[in-house]
This record gives C-alpha cells, structure tokens and sequence, in this order.
C-alpha cells in the first residue's frame, strides 16, 4: 500500500510511471490522491488511442512522495511505492486490445 492515501488539502502527491522497453522514467506527475492517479492510469490503460493501452506490460505506476502547495516543498519516498503494472489496470470488461486471429477465414480481426 501506499504511504500516503489521504490528502490534507495542502498538498499534491507525486506519480511517476516506468517504462520498461525503454529502461527509463516518464516525467512525474502531481495529483491529489493515489485514487485519482490509479484512476487516471486506468484511463490511459483501457485506451486504445493511448501507448499504454496498445502495451500495458511496458508500464509500472509508482507513487514518489509529495509536493506542500504552500512551501513548494517535494518530500519524495526512500524507495519509489510501485502501484501496479499496466496489465492490473486493464478493465476485463473492455474489448481486447490485440488482433487475433480469425480461424475460419485465416485473417487477423481487430
């Protein structure tokens, strides 16, 4: 679990998310709450038009620590807080993300 799950209101907490063809960290992010940033990388999961829809294995959520809106000041983690892979994210109720192949008429169907 998280280190931080409550907001106090004077602070934003920080996500970065890892992507793991590339070996490198995407810009972070700032947010209220880890529910909003799991909600927001679920968006992007479930999202065909969005590259962590098309390869959600690539991508690992993580919560960095914080930001004090008042004092600019960043309280980041020892350790990052990983929250999940793309894959833990993906809605079973979306349609499936990769072309399979039609048996009956040997062709690849989206």
């Amino acid at each position: 679990m998280s280190k931080s799950t409550h907001n106090d209101g004077n602070k934003l907490e920080i996500f970065t998310i890892f992507d793991v063809k590339a070996s490198a960290y995407i810009t972070p992010f700032y947010l209220p709450t880890v529910a909003m940033a799991t909600r927001t990388f679920t968006d992007c999961i479930n999202s065909e038009q969005h590259q962590f829809g098309r390869h959600p294995s690539d991508y690992i959520l993580f919560h960095a620590g914080s930001f004090n809106i008042n004092t600019a000041k960043h309280t980041l983690f020892e350790t990052l807080t990983p929250l999940g892979n793309g894959v833990d994210f993906i809605n079973p109720n979306s349609p499936p993300k990769v072309p399979t192949l039609n048996s009956e008429h040997s062709e690849i169907t989206e």
